[in-house]
C-alpha cells in the first residue's frame, strides 16, 4: 500500500489515523480468511502426501507378490565352517533343488613368465639399443608398446605397467644381491584358463631376452614354469569333474553360479543343498503386512479429530474399503482362503498383527502349505496381491484419487495466492482513493480555517474601533 504520511497537515486533524482505521477495517477481515484458506489448504496437501507415501510403499510391496517368480525362489546353503570360504554359489528360480556334495582342486590362475638367469646384470641394463615394437598377448587378449632405443630394464617395466592399453600384465623386477647378483624381469599375467599362457614377441632379435618366443623362432628369454602356466579352475560335483576358465562356474550346475576361492583338503567334501526360498517368500509377506499397518496408521492419525484430513470422505472410504478386503477369500484356495489363514488378528483400529497362537501361522503355511502361497497372492484373476495392487494403483496412480486431489489442493492453492495478490491490488487503489479523498477535504478544511480566522480578526477589528 501507498506510504503517504501527511494527511491532516493543512487542516490540522489526526486525518492519518483515520485512514489508517478504515484501510485496516478493509483489509484484517478479508486477508485474515485468506491467511486460513492456504494454512488449511496447505495441512491438507500435507496429509494427503503423508498417505499418498505409504499407499505407494504399500503398492510396491504388493506388486513384489504379484510375481509368481518371487515364490520359486532358491536358497543356497554350504556346510563351510564360518571362518573359511571355500566357494559360494547362487541359483536362479529355475534350478533344481536338491543336496550336492562339493570339492574345490584346483583354481584358476594365470601365467607368469621369467626372464632367464644372467640376462640382466642390472636393473639398469639396456634393453634394447636400437628400439622397437613388443607385443604381450594372452588369450584374446593383447597390445603392443614401443619401446625407445637405450630403453632400461627399469624403464621397460614402468612402460608396461602404464600402458593404457595394458589388459591385466604386471611387470616387476626381482634383484638377487650377493657378489654374482642380478635383475630378473617378472611378467604375471591375470589372463586365466588353460591355453591363455602369455606370449611376448618383437620386432627385432634385440628383444629376444624380454620376449617368449625369439624373433627368428625358438624359445625366448621370458620362460613360463609348467607350475606357473596358466591354468583353469576344477571342481568336483558328486564326484563328477567340471572346469572353467576363471574361478567362476556359470553352467557346473545348470541354472547356477558357483565361484571358488578355496582349495578343499584332499578327499573331503562340502555339502551345497539348494531349496526354495521360503525366507524371502516370508519377507515379503511380513513386508506386505506391514506395509497394510502404516496405511492404516497415517490414516488413524490424519482422520482424527486433531488430524489435517479430519472428516475428508477419501481416506475414511480408503480404509473401510482395504479393512474389507482382507476378508477376500481365493476361491481356488484349499488350506489358504484368506489372510487371516496366515495366522494374523486384527485390533480394533485395524492394525494387523500375527497371532502365535492361530489354528494356522504363517511358518505352518509356509511349511505345509508353501504350494499354495503362489497362486493365493499372485493368481492373476483373484490372487489377494493383485486385488490390493489394483486399489493401490486407483489411489496412486498418475489419474489416481490421491494424485487427482494434490492436483486439485495445488490448483486451490495457486487461486488463493492470486487473491491475495489481487486483494494487495485493490487494497493499494482503496488507499490511493482515500489519500485523495482526504487530502481534498483536507484543503478545504485548511481554506475554512484560513477564512475563519480571517472573519475572527476582521470582527475583532469591528470591536476595537467601535470602543
Amino acid at each position: 500500500m501507498a506510504s503517504v504520511t501527511s494527511a491532516g497537515v493543512g487542516s490540522g486533524l489526526d486525518l492519518e489515523s483515520i485512514i489508517k482505521a478504515t484501510l485496516s477495517a478493509e483489509n484484517a477481515p478479508k486477508l485474515a480468511a485468506l491467511t486460513k484458506r492456504k494454512s488449511d489448504l496447505q495441512v491438507n496437501l500435507s496429509g494427503i502426501g503423508i498417505v499418498k507415501s505409504a499407499m505407494s510403499a504399500f503398492q510396491t510391496a504388493t506388486d513384489t507378490l504379484t510375481k509368481s517368480s518371487n515364490f520359486g525362489g532358491r536358497s543356497v546353503t554350504i556346510a563351510q565352517p564360518s571362518d573359511t570360504t571355500y566357494f559360494s554359489a547362487t541359483a536362479s528360480a529355475s534350478a533344481a533343488t536338491g543336496k550336492f556334495n562339493m570339492q574345490v582342486t584346483s583354481l584358476a590362475q594365470g601365467s607368469r613368465a621369467v626372464s632367464t638367469a644372467g640376462a640382466f646384470a642390472s636393473s639398469d641394463a639396456v634393453v634394447s639399443a636400437s628400439g622397437g615394437n613388443l607385443t604381450f598377448a594372452a588369450g584374446t587378449k593383447n597390445f603392443s608398446l614401443n619401446v625407445a632405443a637405450g630403453t632400461t630394464l627399469t624403464q621397460l617395466r614402468d612402460a608396461i605397467n602404464s600402458s593404457t592399453s595394458n589388459f591385466g600384465l604386471s611387470a616387476s623386477i626381482i634383484n638377487t644381491g650377493g657378489s654374482g647378483g642380478e635383475s630378473r624381469l617378472v611378467l604375471t599375467s591375470n589372463v586365466t584358463g588353460a591355453g591363455n599362457d602369455l606370449t611376448v614377441t618383437g620386432d627385432s632379435a634385440e628383444f629376444d631376452n624380454v620376449a617368449t618366443t625369439k624373433f627368428g623362432g625358438g624359445t625366448g628369454g621370458m620362460t613360463i614354469d609348467t607350475a606357473d602356466q596358466a591354468k583353469d579352475a576344477e571342481i568336483y560335483i558328486d564326484g563328477i569333474k567340471a572346469t572353467s576358465s576363471t574361478n567362476t562356474f556359470t553352467s557346473a550346475i545348470q541354472d547356477m553360479e558357483i565361484t571358488v576361492s578355496k582349495l578343499t583338503t584332499s578327499g573331503t567334501s562340502i555339502a551345497m543343498t539348494v531349496g526354495t526360498d521360503k525366507a524371502a517368500v516370508k519377507k515379503n509377506i511380513e513386508s506386505f503386512v506391514k506395509s497394510f499397518n502404516d496405511v492404516i496408521g497415517v490414516i488413524n492419525e490424519q482422520y482424527a479429530s486433531t488430524g489435517a484430513l479430519a472428516g475428508d470422505g477419501t481416506i475414511r472410504s480408503m480404509k473401510s474399503t482395504m479393512l474389507r478386503m482382507l476378508s477376500t477369500e481365493v476361491p481356488s484356495g484349499t488350506n489358504l482362503k484368506s489372510l487371516f489363514d496366515l495366522g494374523l488378528k486384527m485390533d480394533k483400529d485395524g492394525i494387523l498383527s500375527w497371532d502365535s497362537t492361530a489354528v494356522n501361522t504363517l511358518d505352518e503355511a509356509l511349511t505345509n502349505s508353501f504350494s499354495e502361497l503362489g497362486n493365493f497372492f499372485s493368481n492373476s484373476s483373484d490372487g489377494i496381491a493383485n486385488k490390493f495392487k489394483t486399489l493401490a494403483d486407483t489411489y496412486v496412480a498418475s489419474d489416481g484419487v490421491l494424485t487427482k486431489t494434490t492436483d486439485s489442493l495445488n490448483e486451490r492453492l495457486k487461486q488463493v495466492e492470486k487473491d491475495t495478490s489481487d486483494h494487495a491490488y485493490r487494497m493499494e487503489q482503496f488507499e490511493k482513493r482515500l489519500r485523495e479523498q482526504y487530502t481534498q477535504l483536507d484543503v478545504v478544511l485548511a481554506k475554512m480555517k484560513s477564512n475563519g480566522s480571517y472573519l475572527l480578526s476582521q470582527l475583532g477589528a469591528l470591536t476595537s474601533s467601535k470602543s
